[in-house]
This record gives structure tokens, sequence and C-alpha cells, in this order.
């Protein structure tokens, strides 16, 4: 039986600290000259916003025992960096947005002091959704009761989903250990609802030709406890997309040494753009594009987002996917996924 008695703040604080730590650029890039291989204004500005951080929060590590309480007292410096390398819902292309308005969402989890917004999700079914493993478990001394979480649709943002089921990854790695990278993924199933959901399953794939774009989004924790005050009924408002230079999926030559597994090489994917605390679990979009368009032909979902390049305690140097301070890290859609996609 599931555990239903836990205490809620350090379930909060454990869980923000596995989910994706402050990520996108190496620490040693942080000069007080001109940056290194950038070549636009706005990703300049983001690197400047970022080396702006408190020294923590470029290592990917944060300290503090209270994320709310850290962010508040360097509000200025996350703003900046905030406004600098993400943009909101509004920015979108109509096109992305007709798609995250499908799959998107977010997990809550229900405990004594009320809702906790804990990580991204999004649908593959109607009924099914997909988060990264670590936003659920991992803690050696809590184990929350599966029916504690609910989804939210950012098609249908304060409509609550309650989850009712669970499918497991194919590790037997037990829920109060953390999975390592291939294994951090997790199926829940939701109760029957009526939010609209029209994707395909030809809009799910685990391979993507290399060097192409990809969309990186999710929430950030950031916005949600400067702007919307950890309300969960205006978590939409947190929703960010990166726009910077570096949403790539990078090939073997484009990693630093020492250079992953072949199977890291297939199954994680690397990139260089901005993420936060929060964005664990979200979708990883790529696209196909046609010349003879002003926009993809068609979007799909390629991967999941799991953490900032260098690894926080319990991953350290056994991540299957490596230690790469200045990159993200996600992983491809497993088979395991694509076979539960009617």
């Amino acid at each position: 039986m599931l555990e239903r008695v836990f205490r809620p703040l350090v379930l909060l604080v454990s869980l923000t600290l596995l989910a994706s730590q402050v990520s996108c650029f190496a620490e040693t890039r942080c000069t007080t000259g001109p940056v290194e291989a950038v070549t636009d204004p706005l990703t300049e500005e983001c690197y400047r916003a970022f080396c702006a951080l408190p020294e923590v929060d470029r290592l990917g590590r944060m300290a503090d025992s209270s994320f709310s309480e850290h962010v508040l007292a360097n509000k200025d410096a996350f703003a900046r960096y905030d406004r600098a390398c993400f943009k909101p819902w509004g920015d979108l292309k109509d096109y992305s947005k007709d798609f995250l308005s499908d799959v998107y969402g977010a997990l809550f989890l229900d405990g004594p002091q009320g809702l906790v917004l804990i990580c991204s999700a999004f649908r593959i079914s109607q009924t099914t959704i997909v988060t990264a493993r670590h936003c659920l478990y991992g803690d050696p001394h809590i184990t929350p009761a599966i029916e504690q979480f609910s989804f939210r649709s950012i098609a249908a943002p304060q409509k609550e989903m309650r989850i009712v089921g669970e499918i497991r990854n194919l590790s037997n790695t037990p829920k109060r250990q953390i999975a390592n990278d291939f294994d951090d993924y997790w199926l829940l199933q939701l109760a029957p609802n009526d939010v609209p959901f029209h994707r395909t399953k030809s809009e799910y794939r685990s391979t993507l030709s290399l060097r192409r774009g990809l969309l990186i989004s999710g929430i950030n924790r950031v916005s949600f406890i400067l702007d919307a005050k950890e309300d969960p009924e205006k978590w939409a408002a947190s929703f960010r997309f990166t726009p910077v230079s570096g949403a790539s999926w990078l090939p073997k030559d484009q990693l630093p040494s020492p250079p992953p597994s072949d199977r890291a090489l297939s199954q994680c994917i690397y990139d260089k753009a901005p993420s936060f605390t929060g964005m664990s679990g979200s979708p990883i979009i790529g696209a196909d594009y046609d010349p003879s368009l002003n926009r993809p032909k068609s979007l799909f979902i390629i991967g999941l987002h799991l953490r900032s390049g260098l690894p926080v305690s319990p991953y350290e140097a056994t991540s299957d996917c490596g230690s790469y301070p200045d990159l993200n890290i996600g992983l491809a859609l497993p088979n395991y996924i694509l076979q539960r996609i009617d």
C-alpha cells in the first residue's frame, strides 16, 4: 500500500532538487568580454543574464533548503534570466500552440497544505500521460500515493484531471530509489475526461536527424514563484519556451569529451537550450520542414526533457547519458512508450 502520510514541504524540496536545474551555459563561459561562439544578440543577452545568476545556480546545484526563498532573495537576477532566455505562451506560433494545446500539461501533488506544482508532463492519448519518473519517485524517505497526483492541460489549465493509475517502465528500480536516465520515464493513467485530444501515433517518434531544431518548453518555476505567486490556478502563465540558439539535437562531433556511449548517442538528446526547474517531463518537439512553406509541414514529439547536463546526486557519474555541464539532457521516446500509443 502506497504511503499517504508524508511531509509535503520535504517532498517539494526533494522533487524540486531532482527536477531540471538551472541550465544552459557552462560556468567557464561566463566572462566579462565577448561571449564565445555567440552569433546573435538574443543569445548573447541570455548568456549575460545566466552569468548574473548566483554561482550555485550556474553550477546546476541549488544548496538552499527552500527554492522559493532562494528565488525571492535573488529576484532581480532571476527575473532578468527569465526575460532574456525564455518567451511566454503568447509568443509561440499558432501551429505550435495548436500542437501543444493537445499534449502539454503540468503535474501536481495534492498534499495536506494544498496543490504543489511538481513537473511538466504530456499526453499520448486521451487518458495517458508521460512524465519523468524522478518527478514522482526516488526519494528514499517518501513514496506518495499515486492518487495524490493530478494533471492539468494547458488547453484547460484550471480543469483538474485525476491520476487513477500508473504503468511502470521496464526497470525494476524500487520507487524509493532514483532511476538512471534510460529508465527515467513513467506513464500515468488519467480519469476519463473531455479535454480535447487530436494527436495521432504518427506524431510520436523515436528518431530525428541530428542538427535539427527542437522546441524546448515547459513550466519555469522562477516565473511561477515571482509572477504567479505559486498559485496553482495561474500555473499556465508560467509556461516558457526557449527561442535562443542551441535548441537542436547535437551530433557526436559537437559533444564535449568524454564522448557518450553508443547507446547514449542513440537514446539521449543533448542540446544547449536554456532550461529550468519544472521543465522535467516536458515534451521535446521536432519538426519536418518543407522549403516551399514558411512553417513546418508537421510537428511531432521526439522525447522528454530530463535534466541539466550536470547531474545532481544521486545521478553523478553513473548517469546513462553522462555529465556535460553546458548541455541539457532528454530521453528519446522509448519503444515502450510508442507501443502504447493507439
